[in-house]
């Protein structure tokens, strides 16, 4: 946030219109394609001619490094910051009318719709990063404000706090000095259609569509497999407090012909534990998308890696029906003939409460996506449950 900066001679102060129907001293939250609107008031000693005024606003991502060397009591930090949003809603001159206390008032209304500035690449600050452009609005975020827990496989030696900010900027100029200025944060929730689907091929080792088990000893042993897919990008309804995806599994039963048929080796119960997933990327230095991996964090010892499961839901579902078909799969160069019974299963994922999840994003500080954790148990028999990870895309819709 920018400081504020006094003069003597002129007072600088911010206001948004929402403030005008609430009471609430927080900073105001727009949405979407909400018109971000207020007033800049400049109030004077005396009718200056030569005073140039400007009303900005700036996004930025912020990252806050805190790192404690072994049995040392001194901690090194390093900010790193990354402007992804710098639009002027006003600069020139204003007239000032008087006002009852023999002094002069400026008054500079500013209107700004942050969607349609983001599709304006000359909005956009430092949006280049190695040959990348970066042209993607970013939900308000803030570390402090969420659980602090670290992927196992990412315990970094350092504190690590994050947060993404907008914020409006009025200054005073004379003579190319700044000699009043204000700002006013604001929080934003950014509004899109659905995302494309999750490149899967890209995060490798990061998800899993599907697994199989075996359910005996040897050769001529069944087994059992599990398919899924991404299921369709959860839509978070604005001021609703929830979403709610579907998610599909097919499973499938192998059984050799060589073994007579045994009806109970078909499983006749489904127990589904889901979970949502969140992965945090906290990098110490802009990055590509490629980095905002498991697999490219490994090789930056100064990334952070947060992750969270929330939303835990639990199904229990019959499997009432098989269909049979045949097979053939080769083993040690000789075909073997099996009998395949398959059926699919169909429940849905729901998000609801007071912590919604942020939209997924990507920016090369900080990047946070999603997956649904799928623990599925046939029959409730412990040795026989598998593990599924589904890419999962979030994003806010209108609440039109």
């Amino acid at each position: 946030m920018v400081g504020f900066k006094s003069s003597p001679h002129i007072d600088a102060q911010l206001r948004f219109d929402i403030e005008r129907q609430s009471k609430h001293a927080r900073a105001p939250t727009f949405t979407g394609d909400d018109q971000v609107t207020g007033v800049a008031t400049f109030n004077l000693k005396k009718n200056y001619e030569d005073i140039r005024y400007r009303v900005l606003v700036k996004g930025v991502v912020e990252t806050n490094t805190q790192e404690y060397p072994p049995g040392g009591l001194n901690s090194a930090s390093q900010i790193e910051t990354h402007t992804f949003l710098s639009a002027v809603m006003f600069d020139g001159s204003a007239n000032a009318s008087s006002t009852p206390e023999s002094k002069y008032r400026t008054q500079i209304p500013f209107k700004l719709t942050l969607q349609n500035e983001a599709n304006s690449v000359g909005s956009w600050g430092d949006s280049r990063i190695n040959g990348e452009i970066v042209q993607e609005i970013l939900p308000t975020l803030n570390s402090k404000t969420a659980p602090k827990h670290w992927s196992d496989s990412f315990k970094p030696s350092f504190n690590s706090d994050f947060r993404i900010t907008y914020t409006v900027i009025a200054s005073a100029f004379h003579e190319r000095k700044i000699v009043a200025s204000s700002s006013r944060d604001f929080n934003f929730v950014p509004t899109s259609s659905p995302p494309p689907p999750v490149p899967v091929e890209d995060f490798a080792d990061e998800y899993a569509l599907r697994a199989s088990k075996s359910l005996q000893k040897g050769s001529n042993a069944s087994r059992i497999g599990l398919i899924s897919e991404e299921p369709p990008a959860m839509a978070m309804k604005l001021g609703a407090k929830g979403g709610s995806t579907n998610v599909n599994l097919f499973v499938m039963l192998f059984r050799p012909h060589t073994r007579d048929f045994d009806a109970n080796e078909l499983p006749k119960q489904l127990r589904i534990t889901a979970k949502l997933r969140s992965t945090t990327f906290v990098m110490p230095k802009r990055s590509k998308t490629k980095m905002h991996t498991l697999q490219g964090a490994m090789y930056d010892r100064d990334a952070a890696v947060k992750q969270d499961k929330t939303h835990t839901q639990n199904y229990t579902m019959a499997i009432d029906q098989w269909q049979t078909n045949e097979s053939e799969s080769e083993d040690d160069k000789s075909i073997i003939s099996e009998e395949v019974f398959s059926t699919a299963v169909s429940f849905p994922f729901i998000v609801e409460g007071d912590h919604m999840p942020s939209p997924t994003f990507y920016s090369p500080l900080l990047s946070r996506r999603y997956a649904v954790d799928l623990n599925v148990t046939f029959d409730e028999q412990p040795g026989m449950n598998m593990k599924l990870r589904l890419p999962l895309q979030v994003f806010y819709k209108s609440a039109v």
